[in-house]
């Protein structure tokens, strides 16, 4: 599991007390993508006049890296990877 969250969120102080904890177990990890949205997303990368794509150090945890490549490769798209 990867969750990224910016350094403006991180370094706000919180009160426990007020922090309402989920349940454990109550949410199933679905990996990949929603597949009715694949079609609309295709769409507007297609129809984009300058896309670009700007990827971070999820590419790797989530193990997508060989699949961002091929997508990258294929659309011939610009690309740059940050940490």
């Amino acid at each position: 599991m990867f969750l990224e969250l910016p350094p403006d969120i991180l370094n706000v102080p919180a009160d426990e007390n007020e922090i309402s904890w989920p349940a454990r177990g109550g949410v199933t990890p679905k990996p990949g993508p929603d597949p009715s949205l694949i079609k609309p997303a295709a769409d507007l990368i297609g129809k984009s006049e300058r896309p670009f794509i700007i990827a971070g150090s999820g590419v790797g945890a989530s193990g997508c890296d060989r699949e961002l490549a091929g997508f990258i490769e294929k659309s011939n798209i610009p690309f740059a990877l940050i940490n």
